[in-house]
């Protein structure tokens, strides 16, 4: 999937059970997020009872998946955010495989990562790749000059 079509399809209330955002922007990070909000929550305070973020560096796979797994209470889905997700413990990989698998249909599971997870000559490729399936993956690009000086006018 790509970003524009994540965006779409989050902006019409219908983001993916499971999505793995990752890139060096994190305001486009931000963006998908907000769009995901938007489309799932008519207000602050169904947002407050539906939406759960969690950081990478300071949770579990398991509590993730934990939140994941809990249908929603007085709204209609459920969305849990895990910020910069890079940082969760890859003992955890086999519980995110099997819940991406065979994700809760009242949650969207968004993994924002604030790096690109693909491998480079520095680094092998990180194992949230692994455990998330291929079409739930989307790749941002980075913005060159001409990207970055449009991007204002686009908002």
């Amino acid at each position: 999937m790509d970003y524009a079509a994540f965006l779409q399809l989050a902006g019409r209330g219908q983001p993916p059970p499971v999505a793995l955002l990752h890139g060096p922007d994190p305001q486009l990070l931000d963006d998908a997020l907000a769009a995901a909000t938007r489309g799932l929550f008519r207000d602050a305070g169904e947002a407050a009872l539906g939406r759960e973020v969690f950081e990478g560096a300071e949770t579990s796979v398991d509590d993730v998946v934990r939140s994941a797994s809990t249908l929603p209470f007085m709204t209609g889905m459920r969305l849990v955010v895990v910020r910069r997700c890079q940082a969760l413990s890859a003992k955890g990989a086999e519980a995110l495989a099997a819940y991406a698998r065979d994700p809760n249909t009242a949650t969207s599971l968004l993994l924002l990562a604030e790096d690109s997870l693909a491998a480079s000559r520095d680094r092998r490729e990180h194992w949230l790749l692994g455990a998330i399936p291929a079409a739930a993956v989307v790749s941002l690009a980075t913005r060159d000059a001409r990207g970055a000086e449009a991007w204002p006018r686009q908002r």
